[in-house]
């Protein structure tokens, strides 16, 4: 999607704004970004990433790009194009139409907005406590998915062919926010095998 900067407002100033929008508005630091539509190929890859979530963790919630998350020590909001809940959804309470507690999430970027996907939208995820990894997938010419992680020393970046790029918060496989993965059932600690692959960049 390609993000427009708006207007310099309050978080309620967002949601007035939102519920009169024909569009997606994001927020952050008082800034609201207007998303304009996806792609054919966006949309082919949140389908195919949505529906392969949904088959491999059976003990997670898999929502699409419709649902809100709400980043409140962020005074953020994002539309991400997949996000996971472990267990029960948490609402925020000042945004009735948004969850606070994904342990994945995902984005499908393109040229114009990786920039913003990988570095402040990153910057915003990566504050949610209950975040375990964030995975972004690449659209556009000669694009090909790659894969970060952040192993317990600190930041780490890898890439694959086989795998979308991602960032990864420890403990990602502890039982607390662990997901049933088939045939195997198999915690989410032990990764599909598009997340397997990796050499660094």
């Amino acid at each position: 999607m390609t993000a427009t900067i708006a207007l310099h407002h309050t978080y309620e100033h967002y949601l007035e704004a939102l519920d009169r929008s024909a569009v997606k508005l994001e927020f952050c630091d008082g800034l609201i970004y207007a998303m304009a539509g996806g792609t054919v190929l966006h949309g082919l890859l949140s389908t195919r990433v949505t529906t392969l979530l949904s088959a491999k963790l059976l003990q997670c919630t898999v929502l699409n790009s419709d649902v809100k998350v709400h980043i409140d020590v962020a005074a953020a909001a994002t539309f991400p194009d997949a996000s996971v809940v472990f267990g029960s959804i948490q609402r925020a309470t000042i945004d009735a139409h948004a969850i606070v507690n994904p342990v994945l999430i995902v984005e499908v970027t393109s040229p114009s907005t990786e920039d913003y996907d990988r570095g402040a939208k990153l910057a915003q995820y990566q504050r949610l406590d209950s975040v375990r990894a964030c995975s972004w997938f690449r659209t556009g010419s000669g694009a090909s998915p790659s894969r970060a992680a952040r192993p317990r020393g600190g930041p780490r970046k890898t890439s694959s062919a086989l795998a979308p790029s991602c960032w990864t918060s420890p403990p990602f496989g502890s039982r607390s926010t662990s997901c049933t993965a088939r045939p195997s059932s198999r915690r989410l600690s032990r990764r599909p095998q598009w997340l397997l692959s990796r050499r660094p960049i």
